[in-house]
């Protein structure tokens, strides 16, 4: 089937392909609609050859028709059990490592439930239960800088408290 041939027909089983299927013109030119019926959920399954294979399947959001331009890939690689999105300019942008339930955000190895490679910016409260400061890393030196604050507390019975040399 080719060109206009293809519209308006209603397929209520399977489409199978052993190559690619591609499209041009109207045929997918502004969705590609799933639709399950009251028995099933509507599932699209990029399945990739062979058992956990490295390159398990992607899908790629391109900016041009061409396929140039800025780009992301959401990637699944079934040897390390990682979906992974990249984009044309950064690799690892999100890691999700399904084997140890830890994301990465800028690495591609995190070590803790949450890892970030960077700077974080956050708006509103931070809560967390435990702050550990390991010391200096390479050039850094051993301090935590507070900037910007206009008050700074401590509670000894909370376990936190502040020494200022100055005071």
């Amino acid at each position: 089937i080719a060109g206009d041939d293809f519209k308006g027909i209603n397929i209520g089983g399977h489409i199978t392909a052993s190559g690619n299927i591609s499209s041009s013109g109207d045929m997918f030119a502004k969705n590609l609609e799933l639709t399950a019926d009251s028995s099933a959920e509507a599932t699209l399954f990029i399945l990739g050859a062979g058992s956990n294979p490295a390159d398990a399947g992607k899908i790629k959001f391109t900016e041009n028709a061409d396929k140039t331009g800025g780009s992301y890939t959401l990637e699944h690689n079934g040897n390390t059990n990682k979906l992974i999105l990249n984009s044309n300019t950064n690799n690892n942008l999100i890691v999700f490592d399904r084997t140890n339930a830890r994301v990465g955000i800028n690495t591609n190895t995190p070590t803790k439930a949450l890892q970030v490679t960077g700077d974080i910016s956050a708006s509103g409260e931070l809560k967390v239960d435990q702050i550990l400061f390991n010391g200096p890393r390479g050039n850094e030196s051993n301090n935590i800088k507070f900037e910007g604050l206009t008050q700074l507390s401590s509670s000894k019975a909370a376990g936190l408290q502040w020494d200022f040399p100055n005071d």
